[in-house]
């Protein structure tokens, strides 16, 4: 696993995201953020993200996965709030998404505890709400929201992608440019406005 470089880990104020696996089997995307700068990588194992976590010690993490579950049925009234939003959320026990919630649900009090905010995000969502059309390109997008991009591979994947639009969707919040929409099965925060401009 690479260390966080030192131009993003000496930046004064940080944020992270989380594009979460189910599994560790599966490439878990990870976004440590700061001022005009963000670092992404692919990690595997929950001891790897509470690693990172502690070197990027960021403010608020962002977690692209559902932190609380459904009181009946399979989507939570948050979840359905969302999709009359236009935004393409998937139900936290539909098929593999149970074993994705099951770990956010883990790690989000590992996280708290360490003394961090933890906030529930839906980086696609967030890439529709700030105007950016599919397919998307982590390149173009940290371009035109003002980032520079590091990485320790030279084509960053989907997971990094996401992970950087759950960290961008932190870093809004950390402005008060967000909206968090809230039931009380769960809250998921996404940007404020559609406008990059006045987002960035």
């Amino acid at each position: 696993m690479s260390a966080i470089p030192d131009e993003i880990n000496k930046l004064p104020e940080k944020v992270a995201g989380i594009d979460l696996a189910g599994s560790s089997k599966q490439p878990t995307g990870f976004c440590c953020m700061g001022e005009r700068q963000a670092w992404v990588i692919e990690v595997h194992e929950d001891h790897e993200m509470i690693s990172l976590v502690k070197h990027c010690s960021p403010r608020v993490i962002a977690i692209d996965a559902p932190l609380s579950l459904p009181t009946t049925g399979a989507y939570r009234q948050v979840d359905l709030r969302l999709k009359k939003m236009g935004c393409p959320v998937l139900p936290p026990l539909f098929r593999g998404m149970k074993l994705l919630t099951e770990r956010a649900m883990r790690l989000a009090p590992v996280f708290k505890d360490m003394g961090f905010i933890v906030i529930e995000v839906h980086p696609r969502s967030t890439l529709k709400l700030l105007g950016f059309k599919e397919p998307f390109s982590l390149d173009v997008i940290a371009r035109s929201l003002g980032f520079t991009i590091m990485s320790p591979s030279l084509s960053p994947s989907k997971h990094e992608l996401d992970a950087f639009a759950a960290a961008y969707t932190a870093w809004l919040h950390l402005q008060g440019k967000t909206l968090i929409v809230a039931e009380k099965d769960g809250s998921i925060v996404v940007p404020a406005s559609g406008e990059r401009g006045a987002l960035a």
